[in-house]
């Protein structure tokens, strides 16, 4: 039975802190700005999120002779979503105001108690959005932390082994939470457990002895194994995203989510933490070698 921990509970009182201030502020203010900011607000972060994935190779398929680096593909998304955002932000002011106006369909329940019961919906919304930027950020510093720890010639001990990111220990936390996964796996490739699992192993390909170590010596061994998995640690696209540290696209790649989806591997990564492996590789004593990978 899972136990409500500090991360969670600090959570459940920031949302809760959150949901008031709204419903307080729509009950004396309106709510009508709130749909507002959370619509254009959303439009413009998705509008941004569909232009970075793909903005570089629309433009390689239109052009062939052109090369759009990351940094420009970057800035095309952030000046376009900008510029949609303003746009929803003009139109969405328009129509909630006449929506909310005396004479409008839903007139009286843009203050007071109703408005605060409205509030809801883009309380919801925030708190979502809070969850997926924690879960990207825990995704993205641990997998840098691993990989920063791959590379190192450092000797650590139980006692100097670098925590576990906090980004990482919240994420895992709010992941414990009923229905954060069905909800938010769908629309958040990045965060996916299996797939981040699966970049998590393939850095350890960077490391012989780590590799070696995880391959033959540890709970993880099976999904060494697998000949999905050494299909991976070979593909060429794969090793030069690693090498080029483009985690965020490695996440996502159609090879990734391939054999996330391999019922062997999914077997293979159920419970394995990377973290306590990691740990277990460079602690100084064969006693402490022995310790449980499993479960972060």
């Amino acid at each position: 039975m899972n136990t409500i921990d500090t991360g969670q509970v600090t959570f459940f009182l920031l949302g809760a802190v959150l949901v008031f201030f709204l419903a307080h502020r729509a009950w004396n203010h309106g709510v009508t700005t709130m749909f507002v900011a959370i619509i254009s607000a959303s439009a413009g972060l998705v509008a941004g999120y569909v232009l970075y994935q793909n903005a570089g190779d629309w433009i390689e398929r239109a052009f062939p002779d052109r090369y759009l680096p990351p940094p420009a593909v970057l800035a095309v998304a952030f000046f376009s979503g900008l510029i949609l955002y303003l746009l929803v932000r003009v139109m969405m002011s328009s129509f909630f105001g006449w929506l909310f106006n005396p004479d409008g369909m839903l007139s009286g329940w843009g203050y007071g108690f109703r408005g605060a019961f409205l509030s809801l919906f883009p309380s919801l919304v925030t708190l979502l959005i809070v969850i997926t930027c924690i879960r990207m950020a825990g995704t993205l510093t641990q997998i840098y932390q691993f990989e920063k720890i791959a590379k190192t010639e450092t000797k650590y001990s139980s006692k100097n082994f670098p925590k576990q990111t906090i980004t990482a220990r919240w994420r895992n936390s709010l992941e414990r939470l009923p229905l954060v996964l069905p909800v938010l796996d769908p629309v958040d490739q990045i965060s996916r457990i299996n797939e981040r699992k699966l970049v998590e192993a393939l850095i350890t390909t960077q490391s012989d002895g780590l590799y070696l170590y995880a391959r033959d010596k540890t709970f993880a061994k099976l999904l060494y194994k697998q000949e999905a998995f050494e299909s991976l640690a070979k593909n060429p696209d794969l090793r030069e995203l690693m090498a080029a540290r483009n985690y965020l696209v490695m996440l996502q790649h159609p090879d990734i989510a391939a054999a996330a989806d391999d019922p062997n591997i999914q077997e293979a990564l159920e419970d394995i933490s990377f973290y306590r492996m990691y740990q277990s590789y460079f602690a100084e004593t064969e006693e402490a070698r022995d310790l449980k990978i499993f479960s972060d």
